[in-house]
């Protein structure tokens, strides 16, 4: 198996969750990086399109960030989970 071999079903894991993503009531963040070679940055544009309109999607996209996130900007998934619980634990859910 090759290394990218991973993202290749993501497409259609996509059109999978088409159906659900509208109906997703807990906070979600979505860290797209600017300069990620192997997902591409319109995943991020699909999930904000399936989400419009609702306040518990947030997408970061971070210039200079790579695929791989938590080596090069562990910072962002640090500060991204702590959001997530603050978020979670004002509407009163639990993680």
């Amino acid at each position: 198996m090759h290394s990218n071999e991973e993202i290749f079903p993501h497409k259609e894991e996509l059109i999978e969750l088409a159906e659900i993503l509208p109906s997703l009531h807990t906070p979600n963040i979505a860290i797209q990086g600017m300069e990620d070679q192997l997902v591409p940055k319109g995943n991020a544009n699909y999930l904000e399109q399936m989400m419009s309109g609702a306040d518990r999607l947030e997408i970061w996209r971070i210039e200079g960030l790579n695929h791989f996130a938590p080596w090069s900007r562990p910072d962002s998934i640090t500060k991204a989970i702590q959001k997530l619980t603050e978020k979670s634990g004002a509407l009163g859910l639990t993680l």
